[in-house]
This record gives C-alpha cells, structure tokens and sequence, in this order.
C-alpha cells in the first residue's frame, strides 16, 4: 500500500489567485521551482566517485548551472557550468569574463608571479604559494594558480579546472561565452559584452525578487555557518570599539547579533570585478555606520555647511568624520567599495 504526502496548499486571495514565492499565480501549472539556489550530491556511474551540482535560479532570467565532471583520471576532477542549459563549459571561463582574470602588457613577463603576489599582498589577501604546477608552462597560467588560490583557497578540484582552461584573457573569455550561447553566429568583442550584460546583469531580463535574494542569503551567507564554532579573531564595532571578542562561542543569540554589526560594512572587503558589467544600486545608509563607510562611493551629492563632496567621492576616514552630527543619511552605491592599500616592490 502506498504513501500519501501532503504538504501545506497555498491561500486563494480573494481574487482567485494565489501567492506562490513572492508572486501571484492563477493556476497549478504556473507554480515553479523557488529562485534561490540548490544544491545536490550524487555518484559518477563511471568512477563511483561522489560529485557535487548547484543550481542558481532566477525568478526571470538565466539558469546557472555548476557540476563536478570527472573527465580523464589522470586529470583528476574538474567544475563545469552549464548558462541556460546550453552545452557545459569550464567554470573558470565564467569568472574570467566577470573579471577574475590578468590582462598585461606585452612587456611584462606572462610567467612570472612576482607582481601579482605584491598585488594580492597589497590587497590583504593570503598567498599560498604551493599551488600546482602546469607542466606544459603555459602563458599566464601561474598567474590565475596565484589568483584564485589567493580568493577561492587551495582546492584541487579548481586548480584542475585551471589547468583545463586554454581561455588566457578577459576578451577570450567574453568570446568563448558567446560562442557557447550563439554558436550560429560569429562572435565580436561588443556582441558578448551585450550578451553578458542581457544575461545576467540587466534587470530587466535577470531577477532574483525578494524571495529569491532572501533564500540565496540564507544558503550562502557566511554568518549563518558560524553557529557552533567558536571566532578566530577580535570583531570591532564601527566605532572601533570591541564587540565580540575572539573565541566567543556563537549560538543563535550571538549570530544574529553579529550579523547586525557586520551588516554596518566594517568588515567588508573589495574583490576583483570586470567595469563593463558594473550597476550598482543607490543604498540610503545611516552615517553611525561611522568606520564601516569607508571606501564607500557616494551616489548622490552631500552638501555641507562648509563644503560639499560630491557624487563619485570615496569617502574617507576623515570624509566619515566630518559627516557625523551634520546630517543623518547618505547615499551611497551599493556592492561597490574601494580599499586603501600600499604596494611596496
């Protein structure tokens, strides 16, 4: 005898419809798969080695897809993404186009990885410096071993994929996108660029919705992974001031409040992005973030009594100073942030 499963049915408004994930829907077919993102594990039929797939769903827009493949034992496994369930890609090539990628002059050294450490240095990034090894010596591929060790951490699976990806520039990797997407069309610089931007950045075609935004935060935010664990470091408040200090033990109560003090943005740190595809919001923030507005960027215009910075300005510790009492809130873009830093040779 078989099992019958119920779950909770949807409220009918009072005009005959329903809400289903933030949205209004008439009838059952209309009910789809919640934007947010999946994830899975399986078994490779082939090897038996247990592989790993996430999915990111918008609410309208393009469908990423990334799966472990384990392509040649030798190689060992690699991460594919797969845009709009088009045929798979290395994942890699993705995150080149969006900006994690090295594009230098022809004077400078392809292989040499000197300036790239300084860099990363310079950024506050670790640098690990017993990542892989291309035998073939390939043109700027200790570069991107450096780069990505540097932000993703040392995972074999990601130095595989590297390894893999025969893509060396920004423009190869808009490219090969677009070739992946329109393969019956001849690929051009502005073409992948608008492609890029339709895809996933304009916001007329690519929409998380609130319901969408709040379940991909709930998944892979960091603060939600800290119940149990014990902190590694001192957290100071805005005003520089200690919050919470290092080995406090974080249950519910001491996440959630910890997760309102890092909201404030003194813990924020600035990562590698391509200009081209840049839209930041406009964000009103209180100015008793205090600390936690520095290296933001104004969006509108703030008009003093004695001066005025403008919209563009990258606000300074003494900006953030002279702000405090005079007035209440400021505009700023949202997702962007710029960090002072110092790179010595």
């Amino acid at each position: 005898m078989g099992r019958c499963f119920l779950r909770g049915f949807p409220l009918m408004t009072e005009t005959g419809t329903f809400i289903i994930n933030g949205a209004e829907r008439v009838i059952v077919s209309q009910i789809v798969r919640s934007p947010g993102a999946y994830f899975s594990t399986g078994y490779d039929e082939k090897t038996g080695k247990e592989s790993y797939a996430c999915e990111l769903i918008p609410s309208r827009g393009t469908w990423l897809e990334y799966m472990s493949e384990q392509k040649k034992a030798s190689s060992g496994r690699i991460l594919n993404v797969s845009i709009d369930r088009k045929r798979k890609m290395l994942s890699t090539v993705l995150f080149k186009a969006i900006g994690m990628s090295v594009d230098l002059d022809r004077s400078e050294d392809p292989h040499d990885t000197t300036q790239i450490k300084t860099f990363l240095n310079a950024l506050g990034r670790n640098v690990i410096e017993d990542v892989a090894q291309d035998d073939e010596d390939r043109e700027f591929m200790n570069l991107y071993l450096t780069l990505y060790a540097s932000y993703f951490g040392k995972y074999e699976e990601l130095e595989n994929t590297l390894l893999a990806d025969k893509v060396k520039t920004t423009q190869e990797a808009l490219l090969s996108i677009y070739e992946n997407q329109r393969s019956d069309e001849i690929p051009t610089l502005d073409g992948s660029i608008t492609l890029m931007n339709a895809k996933f950045f304009d916001p007329r075609r690519y929409d998380l919705t609130k319901a969408g935004r709040f379940k991909l935060r709930k998944k892979l935010n960091a603060i939600n992974r800290l119940t149990h664990n014990r902190l590694a470091m001192d957290i100071l408040d805005v005003n520089d001031e200690m919050f919470m200090p290092s080995g406090t033990l974080i249950n519910r109560d001491e996440r959630n409040t910890l997760r309102g003090e890092l909201e404030k943005g003194r813990y924020v740190n600035a990562f590698p992005f391509n200009p081209l595809f840049n839209y930041p919001d406009a964000v009103e923030v209180p100015v008793s973030y205090h600390l936690g507005l520095i290296g933001r960027v104004l969006a509108e215009d703030v008009e003093l009594e004695d001066t005025t910075l403008y919209e563009g300005t990258i606000l300074s510790e003494q900006d953030v100073e002279m702000l405090q009492g005079k007035v209440e809130n400021i505009t700023v873009h949202g997702g962007v942030i710029a960090k002072k830093s110092s790179i010595d040779k």
